[in-house]
């Protein structure tokens, strides 16, 4: 009887082992699909806005143009909350920037040079920020090139990925205590069977 019930705990066990690695497996390859989902919005978003802004630089051919060019790139950012951009010269003084666009300048720098218009993760106090950085060439040869970073917030994303795991354990705890119960019943009625024909 002990060597019957040992051997229905082993099998119990087993089956919340299988199921509980099929469920976390099958989650973790459903989050890394989801977060790829929200890089692709997120750099299309600012592939788009870095080539809107490499066009208005483009018209920066003096430096009294500077009044015009900072207000077609306000014009160009209406309505794109949690959306922002900095714009640092040669000499790396502010020429542009958005009210939560306060990036560090060397931050900045360091991701147009090593990896340009490749997404970074940077963070401001509780915020964090997808961004992409570049140089941008100018008509004036004291403003040229130009270092741009657009980035937009991702707390969003993050909010829903936390809400996404703690569903996710929450349904694998379920998911493997019913198993386990199925599992035990299952072996112990094929275990009291077997013992019957002993």
């Amino acid at each position: 009887m002990k060597a019957t019930l040992s051997l229905t705990w082993r099998l119990t066990l087993l089956f919340v082992i299988a199921a509980s690695t099929v469920l976390i497996g099958l989650g973790m390859v459903i989050a890394a699909a989801v977060e790829q989902h929200f890089q692709e919005q997120d750099m299309e978003v600012l592939a788009g806005k870095m080539t809107l802004t490499r066009h208005t630089l483009e018209l920066l051919t003096t430096v009294d143009d500077l009044p015009h060019v900072t207000l077609m790139l306000d014009n160009a950012l209406v309505g794109h909350h949690g959306l922002e951009l900095l714009v640092l010269t040669p000499q790396r003084e502010l020429l542009y920037a958005t009210q939560g666009a306060n990036f560090t300048p060397q931050l900045v720098i360091d991701s147009a040079r090593q990896q340009p218009n490749r997404p970074s993760t940077w963070t401001l106090g509780t915020q964090t920020y997808r961004g992409i950085a570049a140089e941008l060439p100018t008509g004036v040869g004291a403003l040229s090139p130009l270092t741009v970073a657009v980035a937009t917030d991702i707390a969003h994303h993050q909010a829903f990925m936390r809400a996404f795991q703690r569903t996710l354990w929450g349904f694998v705890a379920a998911a493997a205590a019913l198993t386990g119960l199925l599992g035990w019943v299952a072996a112990a009625a094929r275990s009291g069977t077997a013992a019957r024909h002993a």
